[in-house]
C-alpha cells in the first residue's frame, strides 16, 4: 500500500509532541485519507507492506518517532519500500558534461516530481507551499515566505479541498513511479537488500541520533566567531573592505559592494592565497568555490589562510562546523543526520549536519571531540574496512599478484611505500589515484618526485598486468556509455567524457560501498541501533562499557569475510580495523593523533616486493 503523510513542518520532526497538535496531520493511502496513523503499525504487524517516496528520509521516521513504528524490524522483514531509494539504485543519475553533481542536486533530481517526469507519469498536484503561506497569514502571522511556510504547514485546514487533492496526487504519483520502476511488482534481490540497509542506517544514525557536547561546541563556536570578527575588522581597516552600499546603507553582504573584490584579492595575496575566479574574472566567494580550498589549507594547518577563508565565507552566510552542529542540535541534545545514497557510486551522504566536514587528519581530528556516546557509561568505537577500495579493485581485476598484497600479515600501502621510497600516506594517496587513472604528472603535482612517480607507474604496470587490462576494459565500457555493475547489482552511470578516471573510480568506490553494506548487514541486531555515523569506510558505534569487548569482537567478525564478484574464481579477503574506545569521537583515534588509522596491523614488506625497481 502506498503511503504519504501530511505533517507540520519537517523542522519539527524531532520536537516534543504538543498536546492537541499532532505532528502527523493526514495519512494518505490508496484506501483513502485518514487523520489517525496509529492503525498503520498493527496493519504492518499483520503482514502489510508500505511504499513511500523518501520514506526512510521522512515518512517512516515520522511514524517511528511519533507513533511507535519499529522501523528496524519492519525493514528487516521487507515491509518498508522507498521509491526514491529504488530509483537511485535502478536509474542512476546522469552526470553533467562538466563537473559533478552535488548530493543536493542529486536529491532534487530524485524528488517525486522528477522521478514521475522521467517515468512519464503525472507528478504532484496543487501548491502545498502556497496553502501553508495562506494558512499562516490567515492566523495573523507575517514574515518571509519560508518562515510562513514553516508555520503554516501545521495550520492548513485538514478538510481543505486543495490539501486533500495534494495528498491524493502524491499517493497516485508514488504508485505510478513504483509501477514504472517495478513493473512486475517484485523487487530484485539487490533492491530488497537496499531496503534492509536503509532500515539499519536510519535506525541508528537518524532515529537515535548522536549526543552533542553543547558546552564544548558553543565555546569553540564563540572562539571562531571572535577570530572572524577580528579578521573582518582587519579587512575593513587594512584592505578597505566596504561596509556601506552606494546608497549609504549598511551592507548586508559587504562582498557585493563596489571595491570588495579588490580588497579580498589583496588580503588573500598577503597570506599567500590565490582565490578561484568567476567567469567575469572576479574572485569567487561561493561555498562551492572556496570550500575545497578551505579544506586544503585546514588540512595543511595554515591558520592564517584558514581564518581568512572562513571569514570570507561567513560574509556570505556560511557557518563554521561548530555553528552547523549547533544549528542542527535538537531539543534532546542530539543531532539526527539524514542519510541517503546521494553519490554517483551509491555511497551515502550524511547531511543536516554534514558529517564529512568534521576533520580527521592534519590535527583536525579535534573537531570530532564534540560528538559524545549516548551516556557516561558508554564509549564510542570506530571501525573501518582496511584498504577497501583497493581490495574491491583487486577482486574485480582477478590479478593474482595484486590479490596477493591483501593476504593476512601484509599491508599493500606499506609495501608499495617501501618499494618506491615514499611515506605510507603518500603511497596510499597515489595508490588510489593510480588505480583511478592518475598520471605520472599527476603524481608529481601531488608532491612525488618525477623519478619516484615513473618508478611507481612502471612497477605497477609490470607487476600487475591483469589489473591494468581490467582497468582498460572498464574505461572502454564507461566511454561507450554503458552502465557499470559494481558486482552486487548496483548500477552506476559514468560520464563518457571522463571515462578514463571515472570508470575505474566508480567501480572501486561503488564496490567498496556495498562491501561496507555487507558488513553492516552481518552485524547482530542488538548493535544496529548503536550505530551513530557512517563516513566512507568507517562505522562509529555508541556501546555500553560493559559490552565493549563483545561489541568489538562482533564488529570485527562482521567486517571479516571473503568476496568475489559473480563468476570470478579468486576471492579477496575483507578485514576490519577497530579503534580504541573513546569518550568522544576524537578520542577514538588517540588524543594526539595525526593519522587516526589504527596501525597495529601494519607490517614491513615481506618476501620481497614486486614493485621494486628492475
Amino acid at each position: 500500500m502506498v503511503l504519504d503523510l501530511e505533517t507540520c513542518s519537517a523542522t519539527q520532526l524531532w520536537a516534543p509532541a504538543v498536546p492537541g497538535r499532532p505532528f502527523i496531520r493526514l495519512v494518505g493511502t490508496e484506501a483513502g485519507i485518514d487523520t489517525d496513523p496509529s492503525s498503520l503499525v498493527p496493519w504492518l504487524a499483520s503482514g502489510g507492506r508500505l511504499i513511500a517516496h523518501n520514506g526512510f528520509g521522512f515518512d517512516y521516521l515520522a511514524l517511528a518517532r511519533h507513533h511507535g513504528l519499529d522501523l528496524l524490524q519492519a525493514a528487516e522483514e521487507g515491509k518498508l519500500i522507498d521509491t526514491m531509494v529504488l530509483a537511485l539504485a535502478l536509474d542512476p543519475p546522469k552526470p553533467p558534461v562538466d563537473g559533478k553533481l552535488s548530493g543536493g542536486q542529486i536529491a532534487r533530481l530524485y524528488s517525486l516530481d522528477r522521478c514521475a517526469e522521467r517515468a512519464g507519469v503525472p507528478g504532484k498536484t496543487n501548491d502545498l507551499k502556497k496553502l501553508a503561506r495562506d494558512a499562516a497569514k490567515a492566523h495573523g502571522h507575517t514574515g518571509k515566505p519560508k518562515q510562513l511556510e514553516a508555520i503554516g504547514y501545521g495550520l492548513i485546514p485538514r478538510n481543505h479541498p486543495d490539501y486533500l487533492a495534494y495528498l491524493q496526487g502524491d499517493v497516485a504519483a508514488c504508485r505510478a513511479v513504483y509501477d514504472a520502476l517495478v513493473p512486475d511488482g517484485q523487487l530484485s534481490p539487490y533492491a530488497r537488500r537496499e531496503m534492509r540497509v536503509m532500515g539499519r542506517l536510519v535506525t541508528g544514525i537518524t532515529l537515535h541520533g548522536t549526543r552533542l557536547d553543547l558546552q564544548l561546541t558553543q565555546s569553540r563556536y564563540d572562539a571562531i566567531e571572535a577570530r572572524k570578527e577580528e579578521c573582518r575588522s582587519r579587512l575593513v581597516a587594512d584592505y578597505g573592505l566596504p561596509t556601506m552600499t552606494s546608497s549609504g546603507a549598511a551592507a548586508a553582504n559587504p562582498l557585493s559592494c563596489k571595491g570588495a573584490a579588490e580588497a579580498i584579492t589583496k588580503a588573500a595575496a598577503d597570506v599567500g592565497l590565490v582565490l578561484p575566479l568567476t567567469a567575469t574574472g572576479k574572485p569567487s566567494t561561493s561555498k562551492d568555490a572556496l570550500g575545497p580550498l578551505l579544506e586544503q589549507v585546514r588540512e595543511q594547518g595554515n591558520q592564517t589562510q584558514t581564518e581568512l577563508l572562513e571569514t570570507i565565507l561567513s560574509l556570505t552566510g556560511a557557518r563554521s562546523v561548530y555553528g552547523t552542529a549547533l544549528d542542527h542540535c535538537q531539543s534532546d541534545g542530539r543531532i539526527h543526520p539524514q542519510v541517503a545514497p546521494l553519490q554517483a557510486s551509491g555511497r551515502f551522504s550524511l547531511t543536516n549536519p554534514g558529517i564529512t566536514v568534521f576533520g580527521k587528519r592534519g590535527g583536525r581530528v579535534t573537531e570530532r571531540a564534540i560528538f559524545l556516546p549516548d551516556a557516561d557509561d558508554h564509549r564510542l568505537l570506530a571501525a573501518d574496512l582496511s584498504q577497501i577500495d583497493m581490495r574491491a579493485m583487486a577482486a574485480h581485476a582477478q590479478d593474482p599478484a595484486y590479490l596477493e598484497l591483501f593476504q593476512p600479515g601484509r599491508d599493500a600501502h606499506s609495501e608499495i611505500a617501501a618499494a618506491v621510497g615514499l611515506s605510507r600516506s603518500d603511497a596510499k594517496a597515489i595508490g588510489h589515484g593510480w588505480n583511478y587513472g592518475m598520471s605520472v604528472n599527476g603524481m608529481v603535482r601531488h608532491g612525488i618526485s618525477q623519478a619516484l612517480a615513473e618508478q611507481f607507474d612502471q612497477g605497477m604496470r609490470r607487476s600487475f598486468p591483469q589489473l591494468v587490462a581490467w582497468r582498460d576494459q572498464i574505461r572502454e565500457r564507461a566511454a561507450s556509455g554503458q552502465l557499470l555493475d559494481n558486482g552486487f547489482g548496483r548500477m552506476m552511470r559514468p560520464n563518457p567524457a571522463r571515462a578514463h578516471t571515472q570508470g575505474p573510480a566508480l567501480m572501486g568506490q561503488g564496490t567498496a560501498r556495498d562491501l561496507m553494506m555487507l558488513a553492516l548487514l552481518r552485524l547482530p541486531l542488538w548493535l544496529v541501533p548503536q550505530l551513530r555515523f557512517l563516513v566512507h569506510d568507517e562505522l562509529v558505534f555508541s556501546v555500553p562499557v560493559a559490552r565493549l569487548d563483545e561489541a568489538g569482537e562482533q564488529i570485527l567478525q562482521a567486517m571479516t569475510f571473503d568476496w568475489a564478484p559473480p563468476g570470478a574464481a579468486l576471492c579477496v579477503g575483507v578485514a576490519g580495523e577497530l579503534s580504541q574506545p573513546g569518550s568522544s569521537w576524537a578520542e577514538c583515534y588517540g588524543r594526539n593523533s595525526i593519522d587516526p588509522r589504527p596501525t597495529g596491523r601494519l607490517l614491513p614488506a615481506v618476501n620481497g616486493n614486486p614493485l621494486a625497481p628492475g
